[in-house]
């Protein structure tokens, strides 16, 4: 019973830690400049709009999650409550904690997702469940 609390309490400050990093480096992606050339290359505004934004949520959030789902993975055996616990407390993180600390208003994060954002959104916890779940499983693996 302790164990498991003490990996719920990582899982939360973990989560948390991602949420922090997350916005941090989602900023510095955003100033990126995207090329013109790649618009007209692909002929399409709309589809040059996906690729940057996935290929943003990949930078921002996918990389930072998919090391901290290896961490998750390692600390304990309950590794699907952990790294859903730790999914939302960087969602609280990102719907309140930015706007707290930004002195901005509380908002949904997932507001305003229509069903051609829904790739790039899922980015996240993608990521975070693939990483914690090939970590657990290696881990459980060597143990046996």
């Amino acid at each position: 019973m302790k164990s498991q609390l003490n990996g719920i309490i990582y899982a939360i400050a973990l989560g948390l830690f991602l949420g922090v990093t997350c916005v941090f480096f989602m900023g510095i992606v955003a100033a990126i400049v995207v090329p013109i050339e790649l618009y007209r290359w692909l002929d399409n505004n709309q589809l040059a709009y996906y690729i940057v934004n996935f290929v943003s949520q990949l930078f921002g959030f996918g990389i930072i999650a998919i090391s901290i789902g290896m961490l998750l993975g390692r600390l304990s055996k309950r590794w699907i409550l952990n790294s859903l616990v730790c999914y939302a407390a960087c969602v609280f993180y990102l719907a309140i904690g930015s706007a707290l600390i930004y002195k901005a208003e509380i908002s949904n994060p997932f507001s305003g997702i229509t069903y051609f954002d829904l790739p790039a959104m899922l980015v996240l916890p993608f990521c975070l469940l693939i990483s914690t779940y090939l970590t657990a499983k290696k881990v459980s693996a060597r143990n046996a």
